[in-house]
């Protein structure tokens, strides 16, 4: 899927993809049960269970990639909202949809942080717009339907969410940032902050990025790599 963007997602860091339909290799069935031990949860459903220790799964191979040794990447710790909160040296991000789970990673000396996320592609429909949309994201661009460009905004705003969290620690909503520009040639967007985040770490009102996205017709999964 990210054959358009192979160079950009390089830099980015190690992307894993498992689908649920997919079959896995001895490893990777060694690899979940131990992550099924962890990761568990009596209360959630069965489908919630298997998209959050599968992402897991993704994330640990992403890890390893990375240079990350396997019993590290394999037991990463959960925060109180069942966030991974990655090893020292290591930032990641982690997305899951029905289909199956993706996850990215990489060694925070070559970046500062990552955001991915998958969605199923055009999902997103007019009635929701208002929650979704800035008064200054786009709102027509030729070559997308509404509901491709509804998505493909939503997706960018979650991917910088989960890139920015880890920074600057404060909850935002979608109302904080607004796409301002859609490449379709390039697969590229660029999306402003319309409010001030953490001054200190310079994450202000105005502050641009570059989100990245590759799609077919059932998928669409949008990264973001913040360079040291």
């Amino acid at each position: 899927m990210f054959s358009d963007n192979l160079e950009n997602l390089a830099l980015a860091g190690h992307l894993v993809q498992i689908n649920f339909d997919q079959s896995l290799t001895s490893k990777q069935q060694d690899w979940l049960s131990i992550i099924e031990n962890l990761m568990i949860l009596p209360k959630a459903s069965a489908l919630r269970n298997k998209q959050l220790c599968l992402g897991r799964l993704c994330a640990a191979e992403a890890l390893m990639t990375s240079g990350l040794d396997e019993s590290l990447a394999l037991n990463i710790a959960i925060g109180q909202n069942r966030e991974p909160l990655w090893p020292n040296g290591y930032i990641g991000s982690i997305s899951h949809d029905r289909i199956g789970a993706v996850a990215i990673a990489n060694s925070t000396s070559k970046v500062r942080a990552l955001g991915v996320d998958v969605e199923e592609w055009g999902r997103m429909k007019p009635e929701i717009a208002e929650k979704i949309l800035h008064q200054n994201d786009l709102r027509d661009v030729p070559g997308l339907g509404q509901n491709e460009l509804l998505t493909l905004i939503f997706s960018a705003k979650e991917t910088l969410y989960k890139a920015l969290y880890p920074i600057v620690q404060t909850y935002f909503g979608f109302d904080s940032a607004s796409v301002t520009n859609i490449d379709l040639k390039r697969g590229q967007l660029t999306i402003e902050l319309t409010r001030n985040l953490n001054h200190e770490f310079g994450v202000d009102f105005g502050s641009t990025f570059r989100v990245f996205w590759s799609q077919n017709k059932m998928r669409l999964i949008t990264f973001l790599a913040i360079l040291e």
